[in-house]
């Protein structure tokens, strides 16, 4: 097992989570990460089964002392090592378009566009390409496997690329979200263009990891006599913001962000103190123009 396991690609991931791990695989060397994975299981069933003839062929109590299950969970390691490289092999694919996402000027757009981005159609397209290839390559199991482990790694590092975002404006926000629900939709179908059946699980997990995004955008274009109350309920609701990043992306001056993040603190430790400040501070705002966006 350790002899397969070094034969996998190396996964570069840097220092900073949100950023896209760096690996390269052309489709020679996909599809041998694939038959990895295939062949692993395969000798991890197998010792299983090993053990079991053993055991019933020694007499005693010197059956008892045969255990292969090291030796198994060895081949189960390698099964996720392959499993993690063909998912940072996508992430890579996608980072070119994640890059792309963060210099356009979300804050000077006036229009929204009829379509999709193009980042995002590149996104889609992508994980379009690979799925069916893994589809022939693996088994349903592992197809789902992939799909529930790139949900769960891809979507925190696009809510990354939205604070990577220099300031984004409310068209720029509301054209964001139709990407975002371009890219929802696609995440739902890859069971089903990698051979595999999406379930019910599956299909939950993509909402909840996708509303994440959608939230962030929320709060971009919350105005700011309503920023407290949509606060409130978000941390209510268990959705954890960074709210500093939310304010930058608006437009605030660091000394305005400063102080309402102040605000904020003292609302988690004390409901009524904290309230009643940071929503002086809007009411502020009104006048001093203090959320200018």
């Amino acid at each position: 097992a350790k002899r397969v396991q070094e034969k996998l690609a190396a996964v570069g991931q840097p220092a900073e989570m949100t950023i896209a791990p760096s690996l390269s695989l052309d489709a020679a060397q996909q599809h041998f990460v694939c038959a990895v994975v295939n062949t692993s299981k395969y000798c991890s069933e197998t010792t299983g089964q090993l053990e079991e003839s053993i055991v019933k062929a020694m007499e005693g109590e010197h059956g008892g002392k045969v255990d292969m299950s090291p030796i198994q969970e060895e081949f189960q390691a390698v099964v996720t090592s392959g499993m993690k490289v063909l998912v940072a092999a996508l992430e890579s694919r996608i980072a070119p378009s994640l890059s792309a996402m963060a210099k356009i000027k979300w804050d000077a757009m006036e229009e929204l566009g009829e379509d999709t981005s193009p980042y995002m159609l590149e996104v889609a397209a992508k994980a379009r390409e690979m799925m069916p290839q893994l589809g022939e390559a693996l088994l349903p199991l592992y197809v789902k496997f992939f799909c529930d482990k790139f949900v769960q790694s891809f979507v925190p590092r696009l809510i990354g690329s939205i604070y990577r975002c220099k300031r984004i404006g409310e068209v720029g926000a509301q054209q964001m979200q139709a990407d975002v629900g371009t890219l929802k939709a696609t995440l739902l179908e890859l069971p089903t263009l990698g051979q595999a059946s999406a379930t019910a699980m599956y299909t939950k997990l993509v909402t909840k990891e996708v509303a994440a995004a959608e939230q962030v955008l929320k709060l971009v274009q919350t105005p700011e006599d309503m920023l407290e109350e949509t606060v409130q309920e978000m941390d209510r609701n268990g959705i954890s913001i960074d709210l500093q990043k939310i304010l930058e992306l608006k437009g605030l001056k660091k000394a305005d962000t400063e102080r309402l993040i102040e605000a904020y603190n003292l609302m988690q430790s004390s409901a009524s103190e904290g309230g009643k400040k940071i929503k002086k501070m809007l009411n502020l705002a009104g006048g001093q123009s203090l959320l200018n966006f």
